[in-house]
């Protein structure tokens, strides 16, 4: 078998096995970016809020929202891969999800004012913390959230 089939039969294998794994994301995007898939994804859903916004007639993010954005991603990405939820907001918020199953998750909002919420759920207990500005994240509160999220 050549080289370029197994890379096929493994790439396939590993779309039905992972199915979100590899979702918007091909060889070349991952070659470009040198990312791992699911961070990259992830980037490409926040660099596509402006679109979002123009189409829907709503508030697009401003330059600060979206930088504390992308580098938050990256981040929590250290802290804990896996795939996350880009979302915008009315007003121009970006809502970064982090899951962790049913009835667990952490949501940082990035505020079109450089500020941040973080807002964790787990297990129907919830908790937030409010920063001035997002570049006091990541922090211990959230460092600790997705920690614990990560345990499971």
């Amino acid at each position: 078998m050549t080289r370029e089939k197994t890379r096929e039969n493994d790439a396939e294998r590993l779309s039905k096995t992972f199915p979100d794994a590899l979702v918007g994301l091909n060889d070349e995007d991952a070659r470009k970016e040198d990312l791992p898939a699911l961070l990259a994804n992830a980037l490409r859903d926040l660099d596509e809020l402006n679109d979002e916004a123009a189409e829907e007639g709503i508030t697009p993010p401003s330059e600060s929202a979206i930088a504390n954005a992308d580098r938050l991603l990256r981040a929590i990405y250290d802290i804990l891969p896996r795939q996350y939820l880009v979302e915008l907001l009315p007003e121009g918020i970006i809502a970064i999800t982090v899951p962790g199953g049913f009835r667990r998750s952490v949501m940082l909002l990035c505020e079109s004012d450089s500020g941040a919420l973080c807002s964790v759920n787990m297990n129907g207990e919830h908790r937030r913390k409010r920063y001035a500005h997002a570049d006091q994240l990541p922090d211990r509160f959230l460092s600790e959230a997705l920690s614990e999220l990560g345990r499971g």
